[in-house]
């Protein structure tokens, strides 16, 4: 949610980190209010919501390893070469291809992905607690499936309103 992260905390010592091994890495903000919580998720490198979407939606390549992962790995860079995090001895993007795609036609951090900023226009709406569908996608709290994205935090609840984020923002499915 474009909060400010805690440099230092728990043993984490460059801001963002994954501690408990899940998908994707969060920090402990400076400021609580700004998250309505004490952590954040932080946003995969080389993710741009507001101009790309994965695409094919929730691609995996052949070892089961998703657009989020090659982003947050380093396993490519935004202009679709091979990152810091990919090792030479795996081969090409091609040999994991899945679904037609390999990681550089499917995800956005590897320069593939979907250009929804041509595709969509987002509606003139705001939630009851006056985020805009710009908020939605620099935050992450929503995927082009209409589903959360990995912003969104469970305490939250649901979408509301109608229409909803989901119905209401491009990035969100609308």
């Amino acid at each position: 949610n474009n909060c400010k992260c805690k440099q230092s905390w728990g043993g984490c010592n460059n801001s963002c980190c994954n501690p408990d091994g899940d998908l994707n890495e969060w920090c402990m903000v400076e400021d609580a209010n700004c998250e309505d919580s004490d952590w954040g998720f932080c946003k995969p490198p080389g993710s741009d919501p507001q101009t790309c979407q994965d695409s094919p939606p929730r691609w995996i390549d052949a070892e089961q390893d998703t657009c989020a992962t090659y982003g947050m790995l380093g396993y490519c860079t935004k202009d679709g070469d091979y990152g810091s995090g990919w090792h030479k001895s795996w081969g090409t993007f091609s040999d994991y291809a899945n679904q037609g795609h390999s990681a550089t036609s499917a995800c956005c951090a590897c320069g593939g992905g979907l250009d929804i900023a041509s595709k969509c226009r987002d509606k003139d709406w705001v939630d009851s607690d006056g985020d805009t569908c710009a908020t939605y996608s620099e935050a992450s709290w929503c995927d082009h499936l209409g589903s959360y994205g990995f912003g969104w935090h469970e305490e939250w609840g649901s979408f509301a309103g109608s229409p909803n984020a989901a119905k209401a923002c491009c990035y969100c499915g609308g």
